[in-house]
């Protein structure tokens, strides 16, 4: 019963992580959603590029809870994995913020985020994809690696 339970949840999160990472909008199209947030910050490439980025974390958080029940090394790894990049993202965002207020950036990358017309946001929706989704996979596969190795 708790295996299931587990795995259940296990599966609902990694398919919450994989919308994030690789349709954004189908989270930010709901309607409490919609509801909740600003519709001009919904709207917005820079959040955008901050909800896959919080997708690559919820999948590996995601792979590593389902990884747990079949493999105890893999599943350490995957969390130190999980740890680093969670710090990398959360000091990369805090030093753009302190940069922005600093006016270090100018502008800011929000303001060059919805500066871009429709078309090239369009082509960068694309790209942010398939950025993601390779550094989401190419992370999965070092952690292997590094399962390996140990």
């Amino acid at each position: 019963m708790q295996i299931g339970m587990v795995l259940g949840v296990g599966f609902l999160l990694l398919a919450f992580g994989l919308v994030l990472v690789l349709r954004p909008s189908f989270y930010l199209n709901l309607k409490s959603v919609r509801e909740t947030y600003n519709p001009k910050l919904l709207g917005s490439g820079y959040f955008r590029l901050q909800m896959r980025t919080l997708g690559v974390v919820f999948t590996l958080f995601a792979c590593a809870f389902l990884v747990s029940t079949v493999h105890k090394g893999f599943e350490q790894t995957l969390f130190a994995v999980l740890m680093v990049v969670f710090w990398i993202v959360w000091i990369g965002f805090l030093l753009i913020w302190i940069a922005e207020k600093v006016r270090i950036i100018r502008p800011s990358l929000k303001e060059r985020y919805d500066a871009i017309t429709a078309e090239e946001d369009a082509r960068r929706q694309e790209k942010e994809t398939l950025f993601f989704a390779g550094s989401l996979v190419a992370l999965l596969v070092a952690a292997g690696v590094l399962t390996v190795f140990r």
